[in-house]
């Protein structure tokens, strides 16, 4: 396994070098092209099926169950700023196949002390990278040296929507409509996405917007992301609360992606037909942040 882990480092370490071909035409963003595949515009055959299958596994083992327990009593009280993908992967990616082992255990693992150093290091590293970096500096964590940072990136990125739980997620903003509006949409996490779908159990992005709008009173016509980008105040970046959507170009030829902010830089959204509702880190992320287009409040 940690064979085929290396041959997906090495293409995608190779995919940052150079320009990238896809169907005979040359990818001189090699940057968005990666951002396009972690979260789900792109060719999603390009993340090992086998660490996720190992990762769907794990977080529904035994000691899955327990090593989640543990990172929410542990982080309990700080600010809720990760998932369990952030913990999980590399922790998985240094087991390799032992945390999926039924003779193995929490304890015979010693997967305390690896959650403690990973919830320590997490957050002493805001950065993904600089987090990769400070495992990778660890004994403990020597297997990870042969991966690339991009390439463990991608996996906490692309599985982190499988442990989006956020009852206790906290909302930041100075209007109660658009905290009510954050709120409404954090409780469709989880939710299927399907083109076209808006509530009560399965949504595309301006489906999302609309019904949480709805709910709390925002009544307009279902429309598209395009149009939401014209719609309501437009405000700037600085002037984001909860509540507020934030449009993007994930296609440079017109507005396809709309998100709705909650605060600390994240947004929960609809991505695609490969994933739920969940939440992502809009300001410390370089795909997002490239393709943004507006933002915009329309309560």
């Amino acid at each position: 396994m940690l064979k085929k882990i290396i041959i997906v480092a090495v293409v995608f370490t190779l995919v940052f070098m150079i320009p990238v071909t896809v169907a005979g035409a040359i990818v001189n963003d090699p940057i968005g092209f990666i951002g396009e595949i972690i979260f789900g515009e792109g060719d999603t055959d390009k993340v090992s099926n086998e660490v996720k299958n190992l990762y769907e596994e794990f977080i529904k083992s035994e000691i899955g169950i327990k090593c989640k327990d543990y990172v929410s009593d542990k982080t309990k009280d700080k600010e809720t700023k990760y998932n369990d993908s952030h913990f999980f992967i590399p922790l998985l990616l240094t087991l390799e196949e032992k945390a999926s082992d039924k003779n193995n255990t929490f304890e015979s693992l010693n997967l305390s002390e690896l959650l403690d150093k990973l919830i320590t290091l997490r957050y002493e590293n805001n950065n993904d990278d600089d987090y990769i970096s400070a495992i990778k500096k660890e004994a403990k964590f020597k297997k990870l040296s042969d991966l690339s940072n991009t390439t463990i990136v991608m996996y906490i990125r692309y599985f982190g929507d499988s442990s989006n739980a956020s009852d206790n997620v906290e909302v930041e903003g100075n209007s109660e409509i658009g905290k009510a509006i954050a709120k409404s949409a954090l409780s469709k996490q989880g939710c299927k996405y399907v083109w076209g779908a808006s509530g009560p159990n399965e949504f595309d992005c301006s489906g999302l917007v609309w019904w949480a709008c709805k709910e709390n009173g925002i009544k307009f016509e279902r429309t598209t992301a395009q149009v939401l980008s014209t719609m309501g105040q437009k405000i700037t970046k600085e002037q984001l609360q909860a509540g507020d959507i934030i449009t993007f170009k994930t296609d440079a030829r017109y507005v396809s992606h709309v998100g709705i902010y909650i605060g600390n830089g994240k947004m929960v959204h609809a991505p695609n037909s490969r994933s739920v509702v969940r939440i992502d880190d809009i300001f410390n992320s370089t795909y997002w942040t490239k393709v943004t287009y507006n933002y915009r409040r329309l309560y």
